[in-house]
């Protein structure tokens, strides 16, 4: 029986690595449905800080509950900006 190469196998267990890490993070992606109300990090320009989610999928579409202005963020920059769901339909 030959043995793998070394490079082979680092190779193989890094493939194996990242799949696992792959898999946890889509196990830890939030469910955010259309019409929940968020709390984000930082108040937009008007003051408020909650926003009505109006778009999901790749990219998070809110409104801001004050002025009505509508933002498109890509979900890995809506995650790291949330600070908490207030209302969940």
């Amino acid at each position: 029986m030959k043995a793998c190469d070394p490079k082979e196998e680092r190779r193989l267990r890094t493939q194996q690595g990242l799949l696992s890490i792959k898999k946890e993070l889509i196990l830890l992606r939030m469910e955010i449905k259309i019409g929940d109300v968020v709390r984000l990090r930082k108040a937009h320009a008007c003051g408020s800080y909650e926003w009505e989610v109006i778009r999901v999928g790749v990219d998070i579409g809110i409104r801001c509950l004050k002025c009505q202005r509508r933002v498109l963020l890509e979900r890995n920059a809506f995650e790291r900006r949330l600070k908490e769901v207030v209302s969940q339909d």
